[in-house]
């Protein structure tokens, strides 16, 4: 349910005030029963009915009900809020806003959180001073706001866990005894009553220009974006035993950097007609801290590629969800390679050959560092839109540079099928130095397959992300209740142009899946063609 009020005010037609207030309720369960039974006659649907079943003796003549009801505890939360925007004569620009929020995702004592937000805004070119007769339009913006974020999966209390909206007691187990089943079970989840609100504090400050009566216009601006008590499932040690740990508030994100927009859109001669748009953005993203003392160092997910391995870390000092494994350095050729180089267990000829990040002499887990950032350097986006008496085309381009991304499909398992890149593996002194191709063997023995930079590849793309084509009929053939006819081809996904070899360079995630491509299945290239019809 939401429920909200406005209010519009005006004094001596400068000052116009415009006032929203009101609340929102929200809560999502659901129910559901069921019975069954055996046997129905002639196999039939037409005696499809638990009725119906008859079963034809004892062992089949069985019938079973169930039923359950779920709360989702991340979809039960009540609002508060309230918003005055205030202008002066279109020149000066004031709004405020405000709600409370209440999630029954947290702790007693953590399930309100207050978040605000006010922004203003300064139109220069309307001052009595300002006098150009290029620029139309110039606007200095500001703002800065907090918003809260609820999603998790923390349990209502010990035992009744989510895992998504369904909940469950526990996990039934039990174990046999001298041929007799005892029965049991184990709690499925952990309560963190101190769990509370993930919050997102932005800064941003602009502005906008436009010039020869808005036919060129450029916005820019500059952001700060700070994310504190993110909702994590950290992991935790063995000996604390085999139920998963619960969500925790764990450290504080920082983003930073810049966008800006550069539009044109002009009529040149009596058909021809000319819109265009790029967007470039730049960010840098570092974790803050993590609990107190910056010790957490949470590992990403596992994913399996003929061993479960882990490859992104959460910690303070880095960008989250950055790559960790090892370095390599080529790949040992001779024996004496193998000698004269750090002690590397079982390493042979044709081996990865990895470096010894601390120079301690010995290739361990202590030599793991960082080997790949998922975040790009920049992103660009390009729009362009002509038109030509009844043609018109429109595209859209979309590029990232300089992300990383770590293949984590490959399988290493013997009886699988290999990459091409196989074909040229190491067969002998001088054949190969690149890391990527070692000798290959059913005894991994140096385990050539552990995480390391021999995955990590440049994910940098440009991609046609849209092209259409269309045709408008002639007013003079159209009349009467048609108003407009127009033809077009389209074509989605039209192509890629980067040097990953995966599927899909554009590789979806959280913060510590981005960038991991897991052989997602590819957008697909999808070819359309179509009319519309306007009366």
């Amino acid at each position: 349910m939401e429920s909200f009020a406005n209010y519009s005010h005006s004094i001596a037609q400068d000052h116009h005030f415009d006032l929203v207030g009101g609340m929102s309720v929200a809560k999502t369960s659901g129910n559901q029963i069921g019975a069954s039974k055996q046997d129905v006659p002639f196999n039939s649907w037409t005696f499809a009915d638990v009725s119906a079943a008859t079963g034809v003796n004892t062992a089949d003549n069985t019938s079973a009900n169930s039923g359950y009801y779920y709360e989702y505890i991340g979809g039960k939360n009540v609002s508060f809020f309230g918003r005055l925007n205030y202008d002066y004569r279109d020149k000066y620009l004031l709004s405020g806003s405000g709600r409370r929020d209440g999630s029954y995702s947290f702790g007693a004592d953590k399930q309100w959180g207050w978040f605000y937000s006010v922004s203003a805004g300064w139109v220069v070119s309307k001052e009595d001073f300002f006098h150009s007769d290029i620029v139309d339009l110039l606007k200095i913006r500001g703002s800065y706001g907090t918003t809260g974020n609820d999603n998790n999966t923390q349990p209502l209390s010990p035992g009744i866990s989510t895992g998504g909206p369904y909940s469950t007691i526990g996990n039934s187990n039990g174990y046999n005894f001298n041929g007799v089943f005892y029965p049991g079970s184990t709690l499925s989840s952990q309560l963190n009553p101190n769990l509370g609100w993930e919050t997102q504090k932005q800064l941003n400050a602009g502005f906008d220009l436009s010039i020869l009566r808005g036919k060129l216009s450029l916005s820019g601006d500059y952001f700060k974006k700070d994310v504190a008590n993110l909702l994590f499932t950290p992991t935790q040690s063995l000996y604390l035993g085999t139920i998963p740990p619960p969500p925790a508030n764990v450290g504080t994100i920082t983003s930073k950097g810049f966008d800006a927009t550069l539009s044109y859109s002009d009529h040149i001669g009596k058909d021809f007609g000319i819109s265009t748009s790029l967007t470039f953005t730049k960010a840098t993203n570092l974790v803050k801290s993590t609990n107190q003392g910056n010790t957490a160092r949470i590992v990403g997910g596992s994913y399996f590629n003929g061993q479960s391995q882990t490859v992104t870390v959460f910690e303070a000092g880095q960008a989250p969800g950055y790559f960790y494994g090892y370095k390599t350095d080529g790949l040992f050729q001779t024996q004496g390679d193998v000698t004269k180089s750090a002690t590397q267990a079982n390493a042979q000829p044709g081996d990865i050959r990895y470096a010894d990040v601390n120079k301690d002499g010995v290739i361990d887990s202590k030599d793991e560092t960082k080997i790949g950032n998922p975040f790009p350097k920049f992103t660009m986006g390009w729009t362009l839109n002509l038109e030509w008496k009844g043609f018109d085309l429109s595209t859209f381009l979309y590029a990232s540079a300089g992300n990383d991304i770590y293949r984590a499909y490959e399988r290493n398992a013997n009886y699988t099928n290999k990459f091409r890149n196989i074909l040229a593996r190491w067969t002998g002194a001088g054949s190969t130095n690149d890391a990527k191709n070692p000798r290959y063997s059913f005894t991994d023995a140096n385990n050539n397959a552990r995480v390391s930079d021999r995955y990590v590849e440049d994910g940098s793309y440009l991609k046609i992300k849209n092209v259409q084509l269309g045709y408008t009929l002639p007013a003079a053939v159209t009349h009467g209740a048609i108003q407009r006819i127009r033809l077009y081809l389209q074509v989605k996904n039209a192509y890629t142009l980067t040097k990953y070899q995966g599927f899909d360079p554009e590789i979806s995630g959280g913060i510590l899946g981005s960038g991991v491509d897991l052989a997602a299945y590819p957008q697909s290239r999808i070819y359309s063609a179509g009319i519309d019809v306007k009366f």
